[in-house]
């Protein structure tokens, strides 16, 4: 039961740390990872660092999804 309680936010951190692997960003990337890990500690403290680690991802995800907007909007400006 716990594993299926577990598994969302680990994918998260995962697939953020992928994220972040592919941009180049090791650094950023190993945090996601130790955020997995962290899901393991059963501590207080361990559970609200992991939730402030994916809100700082859902952040990360928000400009990711904001930039090529951006880009098609200055192209439809520079095109008309």
């Amino acid at each position: 039961m716990i594993v299926a309680w577990l598994l969302p936010p680990a994918l998260a951190a995962l697939v953020l740390a992928a994220h972040f692997y592919r941009a180049g960003n090791l650094v950023l990337a190993g945090i996601a990872v130790v955020l997995v890990a962290l899901l393991f500690v059963p501590r207080a403290r361990a559970a609200r660092t992991v939730q402030l680690g994916l809100a700082a991802g859902t952040l990360e995800w928000l400009l990711t999804l904001h930039r090529p907007i951006e880009v098609r909007q200055l192209m439809a400006i520079l095109f008309t």
